[in-house]
């Protein structure tokens, strides 16, 4: 994330943001990884969030490569497995 210092009152943001326990669920923990895999530190921790919240509710997310598989480009599925 382009953001140098994320604080706790963010992440907390965040877990709230998704619907919370952001780092005791599997699976939104995957997905927040998945994301963070994707899209590295090309990204603002606003962006961040709302890719992760985005792959949670399981909607097409848009990272900035522009790679996805015959999508728009800029598409991709992040689809986390339940």
């Amino acid at each position: 994330m382009k953001d140098n210092v994320i604080s706790l009152d963010q992440w907390r943001d965040l877990s709230d943001l998704v619907g919370g326990d952001l780092f005791r669920d599997p699976f939104k923990l995957e997905a927040m990884r998945l994301v963070h895999r994707q899209c590295g530190s090309d990204v603002t921790w606003d962006r961040f969030c709302y890719l992760v919240h985005t792959e949670i509710r399981g909607e097409l997310a848009v990272a900035p490569t522009g790679k996805g598989k015959g999508l728009p480009s800029g598409s991709i599925p992040f689809q986390t497995p339940r």
